[in-house]
């Protein structure tokens, strides 16, 4: 069995699939609520603003404001596929 978390869906059912299921995690609520206070008027969800800062100073670094490349977003839910190997030998 292999389980990995992702996110964000809004779907609150657990789906049954041949060989797996996709499940709400415990801190659903939390991370609907995140969503929901981050999201863009639009329906989106974007990535934030970062901004370098200097290690040994914790300053920030000026003209260094940009979009994240990188974000995720929060776990919504569960994938577990429930004998991966099946899948694996071809």
């Amino acid at each position: 069995m292999i389980q990995e978390s992702f996110g964000f869906l809004k779907c609150t059912d657990d789906i049954n699939f041949d060989g797996g299921k996709i499940f709400i995690v415990n801190e659903y609520e939390d991370s609907k609520n995140l969503v929901k206070d981050n999201v863009n008027q639009d329906g989106f969800y974007y990535p934030h603003e970062i901004q370098h800062v200097n290690k040994k100073t914790s300053e920030v670094i000026p003209n260094t404001r940009k979009i994240a490349t990188f974000y995720k977003l929060p776990v919504s839910h569960s994938l577990i596929i429930d004998n991966p190997t099946e899948y694996y030998d071809v």
